[in-house]
C-alpha cells in the first residue's frame, strides 16, 4: 500500500490503521498521533479515518506551530498529559527513537507508546528468519551457531526493545532457552555526577523510561510472544541478593548476555548476578563500553574492570564491534 504522504516518512495507511486498532485492543481510549516535526498535509483524509478516540496530535520537536489535523488540538508531550492521553501512536518512521525519548513523560504516567510500523522495529525479513538462515544474520549469530550455544538469552536494560526484539527473532531459531528482559521500566537509577557529565548530560535519573505495559504490547504487536520472560524493577531489588534460579536461570545456562545499563552501579549488579550463570564461551555484549569517555572510574567499563579484578579466573576475549560505542566479548573462566 502506498504511503499517505512523503511527509509521513514511511507510515502507510495500513500501518496507521493497524496501529490504531492495536492500541484500542490494548485498552487505550484517548489516543494521540505523535511525530517529530510535521504530519502529512492530508489532514482531511486522516480526520475521516481516525475516529473519536483520537483526541490530539503530539509534536515532539518543540511546541506545535499549527494544529496538524483540523479539529484536533496540537500539543507537546507534557501538554498531552493534561488531555488524559493514554495511548500515543508514533507515525514518524525515521524519528521513532527520537519520539520515544520525548514521550517519556507519557510513559512514566502509564500511557501506551507504540510505533505505527512494526517494520521500523524489526524488518519483515528478520521477523521471518528460519533456522537455516539464522546463523548468517551477523557475527554474533554466526558465533552462536558455530559454537553450539543453546541456552538462554538475557538482556539487562531494554528501554523500548531496540536491541531486544531484533535479537529475539535472530537468536530464537538458534537458542533453545528463554529470552529474559530485565529493566526497571522506570528509567535510569540515579547516576554519579561524572556519569552525567561524561555523557554530555544524557544520563540523568529516570531518563530512558519505557513502561512495562508498552514493552509487553510492542512484543505482542511484533508477534514476539513465545519464550519471553519480563522481570521489572531496579536491580538493587531484583538482582542484588537474588539468584538466577529464582527466575528459572540455571547455573551455566546463559548463552547470550546483553548489558545496556549505562551506569556503573547497575552494571555491577548485573555482572555479579550473571557470573555463575554464564556458560563457557557465552557471548557478553556491553552497549556502553566506550561511553562515559571509556572511564575506569564510572560507567559500564569501570564496572567490568572492577569485576575482572575481583575475579582473576574470568577472561573476556574481544569478538567484534560495528560501532565505536559498544563491544562483543566471549566469556571464559579458567576454573
Amino acid at each position: 500500500m502506498a504511503p499517505l504522504e512523503s511527509g509521513l516518512r514511511g507510515a502507510t495507511l495500513g500501518d496507521l490503521l493497524r496501529g490504531l486498532r492495536f492500541l484500542r485492543h490494548q485498552g487505550a481510549q484517548r489516543i494521540a498521533l505523535a511525530y517529530r516535526d510535521r504530519l502529512p498535509p492530508s489532514s482531511r483524509l486522516l480526520a475521516r479515518l481516525l475516529g473519536p478516540d483520537v483526541v490530539a496530535t503530539i509534536r515532539t520537536a518543540g511546541a506545535p506551530r499549527l494544529p496538524a489535523v483540523p479539529g484536533l488540538p496540537g500539543v507537546g508531550p507534557r501538554e498531552a498529559l493534561q488531555l488524559n492521553v493514554d495511548g500515543a501512536l508514533v507515525v514518524d518512521a525515521q524519528e521513532w527513537p527520537w519520539c520515544a525519548r520525548q514521550l517519556e513523560p507519557l510513559c512514566r504516567a502509564g500511557a501506551l507508546v507504540l510505533p505505527a510500523g512494526r517494520k521500523w522495529i524489526v524488518p519483515r525479513s528478520v521477523r521471518r528468519v528460519q533456522s537455516k538462515d539464522a546463523w548468517d544474520q551477523n557475527p554474533a549469530t554466526q558465533y552462536v551457531a558455530r559454537s553450539g550455544l543453546k541456552g538462554h538469552y538475557a538482556e539487562f536494560g531494554t528501554f523500548w526493545g531496540r536491541f531486544f526484539f531484533p535479537a529475539y527473532f535472530r537468536f530464537a531459531p538458534l537458542l533453545e532457552g528463554r529470552f529474559f528482559a530485565f529493566d526497571s521500566f522506570q528509567g535510569l537509577s540515579k547516576p554519579a555526577a561524572l556519569e552525567t557529565e561524561f555523557s554530555a548530560g544524557d544520563f540523568r535519573e529516570n531518563t530512558y523510561a519505557f513502561n512495562e505495559h508498552s514493552f509487553r504490547a510492542l512484543g505482542e504487536y511484533l508477534g514476539a510472544r513465545d519464550r519471553i520472560e519480563i522481570v521489572p524493577g531496579f536491580y538493587d531489588q531484583t538482582l542484588d541478593g537474588h539468584t538466577g534460579a529464582e527466575y528459572g536461570l540455571e547455573l551455566r545456562s546463559l548463552s547470550v548476555c546483553i548489558i545496556d545499563c549505562d551506569l556503573l552501579a547497575p552494571t555491577r549488579s548485573v555482572l555479579n548476578f550473571v557470573s555463575p550463570l554464564l556458560e563457557p564461551g557465552a557471548l557478553l555484549y556491553l552497549d556502553d563500553w566506550r561511553l562515559c569517555r571509556a572511564s575506569p572510574v564510572v560507567g559500564e567499563r569501570a564496572a567490568v574492570l572492577a569485576w575482572l579484578g575481583e575475579n582473576p579466573d574470568i577472561e573476556l576475549v574481544e569478538l567484534y564491534r560495528d560501532h565505536w560505542q559498544h563491544q562483543w566479548f566471549i566469556f571464559q573462566r579458567s576454573t
